[in-house]
């Protein structure tokens, strides 16, 4: 799994892009290119971070729903972490990952 760690209103929370948050966007016809779409990924890579990081045995950090992400989150402050969002879902950067029959480790850095 990857996971990208991001800070919204001051606190850290975690990104992960799973078959879950695939199959959520898939089943809620939701469109990422828009602003209530990229609000419903946004809220939907944290639950799944949070879900991914308990189902691991560690503490999660928990997320922010789609109306907490609507209510406080300017345009601008969602543009912003629109590049971390893609990230997450390309996997284009090192992060988290996770051998299905071992513990999480670091990927180690592109040259």
């Amino acid at each position: 799994m990857r996971v990208i760690p991001v800070t919204v209103l001051g606190k850290e929370y975690d990104l992960c892009f799973s078959t879950r948050v695939m199959m959520r966007v898939e089943q809620e016809h939701i469109d990422t290119d828009t602003a209530s779409g990229s609000v419903f990924l946004l809220s939907a890579l944290m639950e799944a971070g949070d879900r991914y990081a308990k189902l691991n045995g560690q503490p999660g950090k928990g997320f922010l729903t789609v109306d907490e992400i609507a209510d406080n989150l300017s345009p601008d402050e969602l543009g912003k972490l629109a590049l971390s969002m893609t990230l997450a879902t390309s996997g284009e950067r090192n992060v988290e990952t996770v051998d299905s029959e071992k513990n999480a480790e670091k990927t180690p850095p592109d040259a």
